[in-house]
């Protein structure tokens, strides 16, 4: 059996529609914080019509390896975002 993956829908979700799927996903942050009065992404492919139409895979991160010294960054290598005590996203570069 295929396993489909349904992550570029819940992407497309959010950046398609994210107004919506707040008040869906998560409605007790209009309520303690407001309405939504703008949103914007900075995205490299088209929005939807609808949330069925085809995706083009553009937007893949880049990690570039190198043994160039003056390359070198110390980056965050965990990133979450939280609402309260809800935790939205958690990731953890190993």
């Amino acid at each position: 059996m295929t396993r489909v993956s349904h992550d570029q829908n819940f992407k497309n979700l959010v950046l398609d529609f994210p107004v919506e799927t707040l008040q869906w996903v998560l409605p007790e942050a209009i309520e303690r914080l407001g309405p939504v009065e703008k949103v914007e992404f900075t995205r490299q492919e088209p929005r939807k019509r609808k949330l069925s139409d085809a995706h083009l895979a553009l937007d893949v991160p880049t990690v570039i390896f190198s043994d160039r010294r003056r390359w070198r960054k110390d980056v965050p290598r965990n990133l979450e975002s939280r609402l309260g005590d809800r935790l939205l996203l958690h990731f953890k570069y190993i």
